[in-house]
């Protein structure tokens, strides 16, 4: 694939190559909690150097009892 730049703002969206695997976890301070996965999402660079979702093309999954492993 080739290489592009992406500047803060910018959607990445629209095409197959362009879908992400977005993985939200909220944990708690001893790392349990809850989270959601997005098999096909777009994502966006905000100006503070962070992602951002979007949006998803599919249905999220949820993920349940998250803990540490030992």
């Amino acid at each position: 694939s080739k290489s592009q730049s992406v500047e803060p703002g910018s959607i990445l969206q629209g095409y197959s190559e362009n879908l992400f695997l977005v993985i939200e976890l909220n944990v708690d301070k001893d790392y349990k909690g809850e989270g959601k996965i997005y098999e096909a999402a777009s994502i966006r660079f905000t100006e503070q150097g962070t992602i951002e979702m979007v949006s998803s093309t599919t249905a999220s999954k949820d993920i349940v009892d998250v803990k540490p492993v030992k």
